[in-house]
């Protein structure tokens, strides 16, 4: 059970960058649409 819950852990702190970069790559590509559209 233990042993469970660390990887639990583990998962979510692996994620957390995962899910920063997933982020970055959308304002990313908003900021590339509004400047084609000016």
């Amino acid at each position: 059970i233990a042993d469970q819950t660390s990887l639990l852990v583990a998962y979510r702190l692996a994620a957390i960058p995962v899910f920063i970069s997933f982020v970055l790559f959308l304002i990313l590509r908003f900021l590339d649409n509004k400047k084609d559209e000016l």
